[in-house]
């Protein structure tokens, strides 16, 4: 059984021309991958994980300020993308992301698991942390990461 973060990896490769085309301006500025809630950021998808918010999509992870600035020609690329991928309907349309998928600030990504919208600097900040904030914030995969802003503050909560 293909696992959704597989098969999330493999829809953002088929999609990844169709982004160059469309916004190869952007996507230096942007992190793409699958973390945060769901089984299939864990690996722990199965058949029951299939009939509820599971299928191809992927995070686009901007600093506020370029997410402020290029949202809305992200969202009018993204409704390109294909809306079935191998089988599966994708998560990439707005009624389809519920909060998990698609362009996102990243300091509003970290913050909501770990009540922080920067890198933890000192022990107080990480004992104000919970262990499935951190959990969830750093599971799944980066896929892309052209500034590595993303990737960093990553690494330090692992």
């Amino acid at each position: 059984m293909m696992q959704g973060l597989e098969l999330s990896r493999r829809y953002f490769e088929a999609c990844l021309p169709l982004l160059q085309e469309q916004a190869g301006d952007i996507l230096p500025l942007c992190a793409v991958g699958l973390a945060g809630e769901g089984s299939e950021c864990l690996g722990f998808d199965d058949a029951t994980s299939r009939d509820h918010d599971w299928g191809p999509g992927f995070c686009i992870w901007l600093s506020r300020e370029d997410l402020a600035r290029h949202r809305q020609r992200l969202e009018d690329v993204l409704r390109l993308l294909p809306g079935t991928f191998e089988g599966f309907p994708c998560r990439m349309t707005p009624e389809r992301r519920m909060g998990r998928t698609g362009p996102m600030a990243m300091e509003d990504f970290y913050a909501r698991f770990t009540g922080r919208d920067t890198p933890p600097s000192d022990w107080r900040h990480w004992l104000g942390m919970q262990e499935w904030g951190l959990a969830t914030c750093t599971n799944g995969e980066v896929f892309f990461d052209g500034p590595g802003r993303f990737s960093a503050w990553r690494t330090t909560l692992l």
